[in-house]
């Protein structure tokens, strides 16, 4: 009788295994599906910054209305853009510097510009939002730099590349 009740748990135990192993494992094809569509969104977002808000023809109008209604699906399946404004700090886990100017009106290590916006897939990082970061009023950064202080880069943390919450596109 013993024998039977470890068998039973064992058998319980293998299908709970099976059925997490086959979530995880859509979660991954999700996930490569939303990878492979963010050039198309990143599209649409130029589309929309380059076109006037006073300029409406019914084919522009018509492309807008079905790239939001795929980007609200994305939505719905997970995928979240990372949202970030001039004036924000640099988080060098959501955002991606991509190079640093003097700023007078921006503080040190906070974003200047947005090139390309990242997105998370059901809380995980997909790809970083792509920044320019402000190193401070021109001069200023030289001092830090001479005091060794760099602001935090990003080879000395954990990066969004190999964190452990970033969702790999590849395997």
């Amino acid at each position: 009788m013993d024998r039977l009740r470890r068998l039973m748990a064992d058998f319980d135990n293998f299908r709970k295994r099976v059925r997490k192993d086959g979530e995880e494992a859509e979660q991954k094809i999700r996930g490569r599906l939303a990878m492979r569509l963010l050039p198309v969104l990143d599209d649409y977002d130029r589309a929309r910054g380059a076109a006037g808000p006073t300029e409406h023809t019914t084919d522009r109008d018509a492309l807008l209305m079905i790239l939001a209604r795929l980007s609200d699906t994305l939505a719905r399946e997970g995928l979240e853009p990372i949202d970030a404004s001039a004036g924000d700090p640099f988080d060098p886990v959501r955002h991606e510097a991509i190079g640093t100017v003097p700023s007078q009106g921006i503080p040190a290590q906070h974003v200047v510009d947005v090139f390309e916006r990242g997105y998370s897939f059901n809380g995980r990082l997909l790809r970083p939002t792509r920044v320019l970061v402000s190193s401070g009023p021109e001069g200023a950064g030289s001092e830090a730099h001479a005091k060794g202080d760099t602001g935090g880069s990003r080879e000395s943390e954990e990066t969004p590349d190999h964190g452990p919450d970033r969702l790999d596109p590849d395997g």
